[in-house]
């Protein structure tokens, strides 16, 4: 049993109209000392990333932030961080909203297939621990449309009414202070097994990014590092969770990159 930490963490909050990404501003603000929980968000993203060279789509009615966050734990956290940021967001908007939220390792927030979010959780330097991490997060509120993809949706969408954005980034800042304070001092273990319960592709056959290679398996399972368990088609058991790793696709099924 891990009790609720209730942080209550004091954030100053740097809104814009627009941001080239608002990472790269949290970026800008922790090289400059920005405190730990330093937020930043803007109604638009003119060059918002996901992971890789991923693009993601940040117009007008998106939620879109950036939190400064000084946590003193190696680089290697930065993989169950992602996790757990997601997991989070998960929880922040069903409290707000009546709507399941899946993830998608590494860093997607899905319903019924439909990507309705995500996470890109940085850093920088060579230090050990890093100076700081950055936690950029995005959901899909209250857009009605989107460019060419069956695969994208957001929240307006799915419940037939606006959502407040500010409700909702009031409901992350939340549930984020509270796990992140857990998450300092018992790493992913508390958060493992609520994680897998909302992994839509737990004991799916998925075809995965190792570098330029790709292997096709089933997932097994998540570990207590946060790792994907696949169980590749020839046989081998392997935990994945390198920088350049990723799910491309179900097998069969819906879910796409």
């Amino acid at each position: 049993m891990y009790p609720s930490s209730h942080a209550s963490c004091p954030c100053l909050i740097y809104a814009y109209l627009s941001l080239t990404s608002t990472n790269d501003e949290a970026l800008r603000l922790a090289r400059n000392g920005a405190s730990h929980w330093t937020i930043v968000t803007a109604r638009t993203q003119t060059k918002g990333r996901g992971r890789g060279e991923n693009i993601w789509y940040s117009a007008p009615g998106g939620l879109y932030i950036s939190i400064v966050l000084r946590l003193n734990l190696n680089r290697e956290a930065s993989l169950p961080l992602s996790l757990v940021v997601a997991n989070s967001v998960a929880k922040a908007i069903e409290k707000v909203v009546n709507v399941k939220i899946e993830t998608k390792w590494i860093n997607d927030l899905m319903v019924d297939g439909y990507k309705i979010g995500g996470v890109l959780v940085e850093t920088e330097g060579e230090t050990e621990p890093p100076d700081f991490f950055i936690a950029g997060i995005g959901v899909n509120v209250n857009q009605a449309s989107f460019p060419a993809n069956d695969f994208i949706t957001s929240l307006a969408l799915i419940t037939s009414h606006k959502i407040s954005r500010w409700q909702l980034l009031q409901s992350i800042n939340c549930e984020l202070q509270n796990d992140c304070a857990l998450f300092q001092k018992h790493r992913f273990l508390p958060f493992r097994e609520e994680y897998k319960s909302r992994c839509a592709i737990l004991n799916k056959e998925v075809l995965v990014t190792v570098g330029k290679e790709r292997i096709a398996g089933r997932v097994i399972d998540i570990d207590e590092d946060g790792r994907l368990v696949l169980s590749a088609l020839g046989g081998q058991v392997s935990p994945l969770g390198g920088p350049n790793q990723k799910i491309v696709k179900l097998i069969s099924g819906t879910l796409t990159n």
